[in-house]
């Protein structure tokens, strides 16, 4: 995947700056082999993902906790690498500052 590509995707599409985008891109390629190839099918071909990892679903994350498509795949890969600590931060949850 061309690296330079990506980050502009990254920002046009997601709304990250530069650095940020980086920085995603960065964890993004660090995740699991496994889920890295689900990313890519998401990413090139904006296929949803059918995964779920400790019983947590892609589709669980984007639509129950709000979070965007990269967020879910680093938050699944945080639950491969560490169940306990990442099921007990989802459990908690966060907290959402409403501007009115």
């Amino acid at each position: 995947m061309d690296n330079q590509k990506i980050i502009h995707r990254l920002i046009e599409e997601f709304g990250y700056s530069e650095v940020k985008a980086k920085l995603v891109w960065q964890r993004i390629t660090e995740i699991s082999p496994n889920l890295y190839v689900v990313f890519e099918d998401w990413w090139n071909n904006d296929k949803q993902p059918n995964i779920s990892i400790e019983g947590i679903s892609f589709e669980n994350l984007t639509t129950d906790f709000s979070m965007n498509a990269l967020a879910a795949f680093l938050t699944l890969d945080w639950l491969l690498r560490d169940p306990k600590t990442a099921k007990e931060s989802l459990r908690r949850g966060h907290d959402r500052i409403s501007l009115r």
